[in-house]
């Protein structure tokens, strides 16, 4: 058994396409919470509406158990990246403990206040978050302080305080979870300003796909390769062809990190690779009926470690060239029967010693099928050779990273190697 169409799309299907872009224009005012002045904290405040609290799945209104102001997403903007600052970091190994993947979501900015004459300062008192789905399980506030309970203990957490000693400019929060009840203690002079995060378990149908997938007895049989052409473009540079491979590996971002992170999280080897497909180049040497004849060249290509060099290389000698020299691996694309898994292509590759000269009938030898739920259609480098006929032109030949992801065989994936 090899794969089916359904099995594909189901590794398709597992990562999502997202757009890459989100662009607006808003109108607004700007204060610097490093340094606010006493006028815009006041504007701040005045731009707020009175803060609801969760009860029951209801938004409810009352002063007398929680008096603050609140201002939605919708309606500010701000510049802390929480990535930068490696919190989620800390949430994931202090917190989490385990490192379960998790999502964040800025919920709300509140500013708490006391008001001459007006009664005691804002406060609200002891309570524990409402969950806002099933796969929330905590909060993270930035700013402010708060009173935190469990049955057996009790923190003081006090941002003002604790920043008060860094000689560096700082960023003081707390995170915690759903069911630890916490408390605002009424302000006594000037205002508080907090920002409330939601902090939510991050979803992975896509290795839940994949692992599936890799214990379905019909699924890669006798094992294989599956390949995830690149999704983003990725800088390399022009000279150190050898370290380009490296470097996109270390850069990966969007779903190509993802699909890297999914497998190996599943003990999966997988590797980026520079894949040439030499159809296109071929098409014009074939009639359609001789070249899909031509079961040797039917959507051959070549997996390579690095980006090759064709200087002085003709066209007619550019794949025997690199198959030998280069000693990469063949791998087809055609819709034709998936041979044993041969070759292993997420190996260290080395050179072909054999001293074989490469011809279409040994062409036809040992090659794996690589299987791909996302194409490489992407072109991410241009090889130029020297194309001779009539008059000697400059052409190119296009590749297209890859990440090529070994499965093993049913029997090895049983019994519990991989």
């Amino acid at each position: 058994m090899s794969i089916t169409t359904k099995q594909l799309e189901q590794l398709r299907g597992a990562v999502a396409n997202r757009v890459p872009v989100d662009n607006t224009v808003l109108r607004h005012r700007q204060l610097d919470l490093r340094n606010p002045e006493d006028p815009q904290v006041q504007l701040l405040a005045k731009l707020c509406e009175p803060a609801t609290f969760g009860r029951n799945q209801e938004d409810l209104l009352d002063e007398t158990y929680r008096k603050a102001g609140k201002m939605d997403i919708e309606n500010f903007a701000m510049s802390i990246d929480l990535g930068q600052l490696q919190i989620p970091d800390k949430i994931s190994s202090e917190l989490l403990v385990d490192g379960r993947p998790f999502r964040w979501e800025l919920y709300k900015l509140n500013v708490y206040e006391l008001i001459i004459l007006l009664g005691p300062g804002s406060f609200f008192k002891a309570h524990k978050d409402t969950p806002r789905s099933e796969a929330m399980f905590g909060s993270l506030v930035l700013g402010g302080e708060l009173l935190l309970r469990t049955k057996e203990e009790v923190w003081t957490y006090d941002s003002a305080a604790t920043l008060a000693l860094q000689n560096e400019p700082s960023i003081g929060y707390v995170a915690f979870f759903g069911d630890i009840e916490h408390e605002v203690l009424p302000v006594e002079s000037g205002h508080r300003i907090t920002l409330t995060y939601n902090l939510f378990f991050a979803p992975e149908p896509a290795p839940a796909t994949l692992a599936g997938l890799l214990k379905d007895p019909d699924f890669l049989t006798d094992g294989g390769l599956v390949g995830w052409g690149l999704k983003y473009e990725y800088p390399v540079s022009t000279t150190a062809k050898r370290e380009a491979v490296q470097s996109v590996s270390e850069n990966l971002k969007g779903e190509d990190a993802l699909v890297a992170r999914i497998s190996a999280s599943l003990g999966l080897k997988a590797v980026i690779k520079v894949y040439i497909d030499f159809r296109e180049m071929w098409e014009d040497e074939y009639s359609e009926q001789e070249f899909d004849d031509e079961t040797w060249v039917d959507g051959l290509g070549l997996l390579m470690r690095s980006i090759p060099s064709l200087d002085s290389i003709g066209d007619e000698s550019i794949y025997y060239y690199l198959r030998s020299a280069y000693g990469h691996y063949e791998v087809l694309r055609a819709n034709e029967p998936a041979q044993p898994h041969e070759a292993n292509a997420s190996d260290d590759d080395s050179d072909d010693e054999s001293g074989e000269t490469a011809t279409p009938q040994t062409c036809g030898r040992k090659k794996p099928k690589v299987r791909w739920p996302s194409e490489p259609t992407h072109a991410c480098t241009e090889v130029p050779f020297a194309s001779f006929g009539t008059e000697a032109q400059l052409n190119f030949i296009y590749g297209s990273f890859c990440l090529i992801i070994d499965i093993p065989s049913y029997a090895t994936r049983k019994s519990g190697e991989a």
